[in-house]
């Protein structure tokens, strides 16, 4: 299995932007359907009508829909910030992102002996440390 960092950067879910614009997607599809049904529907598709929305009409959708969904939790992920909103979705703040060097070989530090840097008296023997 290769590590996907992009993936691991965003714990698998979408972040506040692609959460938005799904959301505006759903809610335009939704509008579509009753247009047509009322016969009023200018446009045949939800991509062309999703083509054609005004940004202010996604900047109005997205202000409602966070008032309405505030966010009840963060959690910390890697390279990013994640939130549950009030209607139990889940996102992170930022698309993920590549993340870049590698991990050291884990034989490159070998710890199987305790010493201390020379001058600060040697290690500590385990009878004298202390567990409280």
């Amino acid at each position: 299995m290769v590590f996907d960092s992009i993936n691991h950067t965003t714990a698998g879910l979408p972040h506040i932007v692609g959460l938005l614009v799904e959301a505006y997607k759903k809610d335009l599809a939704a509008r579509l359907e009753r247009l047509k049904a009322k016969g009023g529907a200018k446009f045949a598709t939800l991509a062309e009508a999703y083509k054609a929305a005004p940004v202010s009409d996604f900047v109005k959708f997205a202000d409602d829909y966070l008032r309405a969904n505030r966010p009840v939790q963060s959690f910390a992920v890697d390279l990013n910030h994640g939130l549950m909103l009030s209607n139990h979705v889940r996102c992170v703040v930022s698309p993920g992102a590549e993340v870049r060097g590698g991990m050291q070989a884990s034989g490159a530090v070998g710890v199987n002996r305790g010493e201390s840097q020379p001058g600060m008296g040697g290690t500590v023997p385990a009878n004298e440390i202390k567990v409280i």
